[in-house]
């Protein structure tokens, strides 16, 4: 959320910080929108900003096997946004529907209990051919 001016001010430090991206971008892990407005944000000291993962406003929630532990669905899901980075085709699946919160949620447990399954036979698999697997996803 934001005010009019404060996007404006966002918009001046994206064209300042441009030319400096498109100059290494091939040499960042990871390239997207994502990285130029984080380096926006923490690079204007004017404006006030807050821990939107603190503030249970923004949660990004994995279904599936990642690098890292992460916060269990039940808790993820009471955030007032859930951004469910690796799930786009189910979300597709929604895009033609009135969304209705509760059926959602229901249709997404069941695809959180198939993407675990996967997940469990992707780290018998792994380990099996001697590397480590990976923390899957819990739902409590």
């Amino acid at each position: 959320y934001g005010t009019a001016g404060a996007f404006g001010h966002v918009t001046e430090e994206f064209q300042r910080v441009w030319p400096i991206y498109r100059e290494q971008f091939r040499s960042l892990h990871y390239v997207g929108a994502e990285m130029m407005l984080n380096a926006c944000l923490h690079a204007m000291t004017e404006v006030e900003k807050v821990d939107a993962k603190a503030e249970n406003l923004l949660i990004r929630w994995w279904c599936t096997r990642t690098r890292a532990r992460q916060m269990s669905f039940k808790k993820a899901k009471s955030a007032s946004i859930l951004h469910l980075a690796a799930d786009k085709q189910f979300l597709a699946t929604w895009a033609h529907r009135d969304f209705d919160p509760p059926a959602f949620i229901s249709s997404y447990e069941g695809h959180i209990r198939a993407r675990i399954a996967a997940g469990i036979v992707a780290n018998v698999s792994s380990r099996l051919g001697g590397n480590r697997g990976q923390y899957l996803p819990r739902y409590w």
